[in-house]
């Protein structure tokens, strides 16, 4: 169902497309749709939930990393690549733009979830006496909204970005 649904939401619209073309395309009846999912709204959630944990996975990875550089650089190309992968299937057109309802939901999501992973790798380098930064939570929000803008803008340069996130936080380690 929830294929079908992201299919069809991402070829119609959110409003265009109705519980009665989401069950056709898979071939089964209405109500299987409503003992599952009481409406449209949780399909989205659902669908918004399947998103943010592709994209926590991809983060765990980064955290793995036992060197503090490592774990940043790791980090930046995780979140780069999974905005990019989710703007590049979630670009809109007049036919679609209420698909923002969904993209918006996620992308906060996402941006919240990173800005948290994020806070903690800074903690964790300022215990390690290897960062010295003042406020990790503003400098994690910060980061992370900038990669985000970046790559909807299509400013895809993860080097870049690597490179300037380092450059910021150790210029702020001196």
């Amino acid at each position: 169902i929830l294929k079908a649904a992201e299919k069809l939401f991402t070829e119609n619209g959110i409003a265009k497309t109705a519980v009665s073309a989401i069950v056709k395309e898979i071939d089964v009846a209405q109500g299987l749709f409503y003992y599952y999912f009481s409406s449209k709204d949780d399909v989205i959630d659902e669908i918004a939930k399947r998103y943010n944990q592709d994209f926590k996975q991809g983060i765990e990875k980064s955290l793995k990393e036992e060197d503090l550089d490592k774990q940043i650089n790791s980090f930046v190309e995780s979140v780069a690549t999974s905005f990019k992968d989710f703007w590049d299937k979630f670009q809109t057109n007049d036919s679609t733009k209420d698909i923002v309802q969904l993209t918006s939901k996620s992308i906060e999501e996402f941006k919240n979830l990173a800005s948290e992973e994020l806070t903690k790798i800074i903690n964790k380098g300022n215990e390690d006496e290897k960062l010295d930064i003042k406020s990790p939570e503003y400098y994690a929000k910060i980061i992370v909204g900038g990669i985000s803008d970046l790559v909807e803008q299509g400013m895809n340069d993860v080097e870049k970005m690597k490179d300037i996130v380092n450059e910021l936080l150790k210029k702020e380690n001196k």
